[in-house]
């Protein structure tokens, strides 16, 4: 029965935050969980979700001396080295500008607990202001209506606290916000906000959805003028199909 699944799908979140709010390696238990913005698992990314990517300028450069003797423009990077598991130096895609957006469509429908960002090791960095071009300040957004949320992308006010309503869903909700700093730690795990539980819960219950896009807005970086280097987004939960399966599987459901 649905009430079931309804009940078994808010015990699996409850108990997933609160292992992940009371244990301060966070960030090694979920290196062992599915990461459904990983592009080798099917993400992809959403260019009308995504900032210009940054383009080094030709001028007064020996690479870009080396790349015209080739007569070859310089090798752009795209959003997709975001959602891969490298975090060597240079593995990171170059956005435009201090602020901006990678938009993602996940593996799978999901119900969301967390998302970890990363960041090239401070052990790794060439020089101590390797750190300048890390995202700092973010927003990730579970999107429903993606025509409606870029409608709303410059006064987001309105989205942040959506009202409840049966029989519908909110175009979006800000799953989680905060403050990354790689130079104290190059991975960390965030955890989505009560509210948003309460409206994904919705959303579960009501249309037996999950989230399939979402939206990483970073506010600022560390200081680079120039660009932003995002090194990974991982995104953490359970599939929609994963719950339903085990529901029935278990015998509890009739589907």
């Amino acid at each position: 029965m649905m009430w079931y699944i309804q009940d078994q799908m808010n015990t699996l979140l409850d108990e997933r935050l609160q292992d992940i709010q009371g244990d301060h390696s966070e960030e090694r238990s979920e290196s062992h969980r599915p990461d459904f913005a990983l592009w080798g698992a099917g993400a992809e990314y959403i260019p009308s979700l995504t900032t210009q990517t940054y383009t080094p300028s030709m001028r007064s450069t020996l690479l870009s001396s080396f790349f015209s003797w080739l007569r070859s423009p310089i090798p752009i990077k795209s959003p997709v080295i975001a959602l891969n598991e490298g975090t060597n130096p240079g593995e990171c895609w170059p956005m435009k500008g201090s602020a901006g957006s990678l938009g993602v469509y996940l593996a799978a429908d999901v119900v969301i607990d967390s998302v970890t960002l990363a960041h090239v090791p401070k052990s790794k960095w060439t020089s101590p202001k390797s750190g300048r071009s890390a995202p700092k300040e973010f927003e990730v957004w579970s999107v429903w209506d993606i025509e409606h949320f870029l409608r709303l992308n410059k006064d987001l006010e309105t989205a942040r606290h959506p009202i409840i309503v049966e029989g519908r869903r909110p175009p979006a909700v800000l799953l989680a916000s905060g403050r990354f700093d790689p130079g104290t730690r190059d991975k960390e795990v965030f955890v989505v906000t009560e509210e948003a539980k309460r409206v994904t819960r919705h959303v579960f219950n009501h249309f037996g959805a999950g989230t399939s896009v979402i939206v990483l807005r970073i506010l600022s970086n560390h200081g680079h003028p120039d660009y932003t280097c995002l090194y990974r987004i991982s995104v953490h939960g359970h599939s929609v199909e994963g719950l339903l399966a085990q529901d029935e599987e278990s015998g509890n459901v009739d589907m």
